[in-house]
């Protein structure tokens, strides 16, 4: 909108209503550009300004800004990975130490088990002992009485038994000898009996011992992979907290890093606008400086000039906003002064142009033009070819027009020309 309203003032006055035209603006004649003017060579490239300097020096910095970052969202994932990692290893290890506990637990009551076996085998054996001795010191009765009749002879039990002084006598003695030869049987039948019963319960007592023996044993093998995977477990567990330690140093200062290069970008821009800002003032102190030295546009003769002009078609007055240089069509269309290409395109009166802006408010226009050799926001030296010379937008022929503005307000070229 603002170039179109920057442009409109010459399209108004072009196509004007016909008017009569004052005799003394017929009689102005043309004027002769300076040869050496449209012969000079292109001025050298400037060195590099300062504000390319503080934007170079920016956009190193925001690289290793976005370096930074990268980074540290890598480090913060490998933080989150470690601490989801290092909860999954705590949550293990609990559950190794409830399982070693119980299996600490289990082992106890085993041992228990086979303390009470031993103390009971241990009453056992000294029952087989006693049962033993028991056994033989009845049978050594047993041999003594076998000696005994032996010795007397069965004659002698019978000479007692017949020596009764009466029936009864007689009889309860029978009865003596029946009864001590039943009792010696039924006592050796009981000590063996209960050496059988003794043993009996001794072999059980020791099979259950051996079963309690080679459980606790499995228990304690199961027991000591526990403890063996829980001291890898917490060797794990450490090197994960090692990591995790390490990892957050990192991310803490590569955060520090970060807030530092945040810090110098926000200070690299505020010295950028600075410098922006005083490169626009130097720009346009540089500009204003070369009011009457400027380079000409083209080589060519001017053949309308600034200012209240006739017009040649409709013999109206019209106001012309900049110069008309007549020039060979094709030729070649440069900038007059360093600065950067505002726009370009076609435009109704004025067929293609270029508008180049040279900071500070000033800027310049080339018309008419049959190519255009440039692209919007594309810096130009003193001397960058533009476009060529050609006859878009008038019916004069090939020409030039070259406009100088400030801000809206339009200004003779001539008075900047050399």
């Amino acid at each position: 909108m603002f170039l179109i309203a920057f442009l409109l003032p010459p399209l108004w006055a072009q196509n004007k209503a016909p008017a009569k035209a004052p005799a003394k603006a017929q009689s102005k004649a043309p004027a002769k550009a300076p040869a050496k003017a449209a012969a000079k060579a292109p001025a050298k490239k400037s060195s590099e300004s300062a504000v390319a300097v503080v934007e170079r020096e920016m956009m190193q910095k925001q690289g290793a800004l976005d370096s930074v970052k990268t980074e540290l969202e890598k480090g913060r994932a490998q933080l989150k990975q470690l601490q989801r990692e290092e909860g999954n290893y705590l949550s293990r290890l609990e559950q190794l130490e409830r399982n070693i506990s119980v299996g600490g637990v289990y082992i106890s009551i085993v041992q228990r088990q086979i303390d009470t076996t031993e103390q009971r085998l241990v009453i056992l054996s000294d029952s087989l002992v006693k049962a033993e001795v028991q056994l033989k010191n009845a049978r050594e009765v047993m041999m003594r009485r076998l000696r005994n009749i032996y010795m007397t002879g069965e004659e002698n039990r019978l000479q007692m038994i017949l020596g009764a002084r009466s029936p009864a006598e007689f009889v309860h003695r029978i009865r003596y000898f029946q009864d001590l030869n039943r009792y010696d049987k039924e006592l050796a039948a009981s000590i063996q009996q209960n050496i059988t019963l003794v043993s009996e319960k001794r072999s059980e007592q020791e099979i259950s011992k051996r079963e309690l023996e080679l459980l606790i044993a499995g228990r304690r093998k199961e027991q000591q992979q526990l403890l063996s995977e829980e001291t890898s477990r917490r060797a794990v567990l450490n090197d994960i907290r090692t990591k995790k330690s390490s990892y957050s140093a990192m991310v803490a200062e590569l955060e520090a890093a970060q807030r530092e290069l945040d810090v110098i970008v926000n200070l690299l821009e505020g010295r950028r606008k600075r410098a922006k800002e005083e490169e626009e003032r130097m720009a346009k102190i540089s500009f204003e400086k070369r009011k009457g030295k400027l380079a000409w546009p083209v080589q060519g003769r001017i053949i309308s000039r600034y200012g209240r002009v006739v017009h040649p078609v409709y013999q109206t007055v019209i106001m012309n906003d900049g110069i008309d240089i007549s020039a060979q069509k094709g030729a070649s269309v440069k900038s007059v002064s360093p600065g950067t290409v505002a726009h370009v395109g076609s435009m109704r009166g004025l067929g293609r142009l270029v508008i180049v802006d040279h900071a500070g408010g000033f800027m310049t226009i080339y018309a008419h033009l049959d190519q255009i050799s440039v692209a919007r926001d594309q810096p130009v030296e003193l001397g960058t070819e533009l476009g060529k010379v050609g006859e878009t937008g008038t019916a004069g022929g090939a020409k030039l027009q070259f406009q100088i503005r400030k801000a809206t307000e339009t200004l003779n070229p001539e008075e900047w020309l050399q």
